[in-house]
């Protein structure tokens, strides 16, 4: 079973900090993300309108530790199975640039895009 990775900075500006002991500017969190179910969202330019594109997924503990590299660690499975959900994620448009949640589901962002009038593509 493949997972993916996704790590990314989370920066704090150096003109908001008196000092970060040891370190050089900026200073950054370092963390690891839960494992449990979420949802990847990302949205897509059409050019004259945009779609956001959500896809279900499962965060999946990290069994390698990342905790010199400055960044967030999560891994996750995209639903419906690896093959699958990167197929049609990258066939749908989706980019890397995208926002993980794991305190949503597909049922409740496809509900918010509703009522803003916003056409979904949900990956499954």
């Amino acid at each position: 079973m493949l997972h993916l990775a996704r790590q990314h900075n989370k920066e704090v500006p150096w003109s908001i900090i008196d000092g970060i002991g040891d370190k050089e500017d900026p200073a950054r969190l370092v963390f690891d993300a839960v494992a449990r179910e979420g949802v990847m969202v990302s949205v897509v330019d059409l050019g004259t309108h945009y779609h956001p594109l959500v896809n279900a997924i499962k965060a999946v503990s990290s069994k390698n530790e990342t905790h010199h590299l400055p960044v967030a660690n999560v891994m996750w499975e995209p639903k419906p199975n690896s093959k699958e959900g990167i197929k049609s994620w990258i066939e749908s448009g989706g980019g890397h640039d995208t926002v993980l949640l794991l305190n949503l589901s597909v049922e409740q962002i496809t509900d918010w895009d509703k009522m803003v009038d916003l056409e979904t593509i949900v990956v499954q």
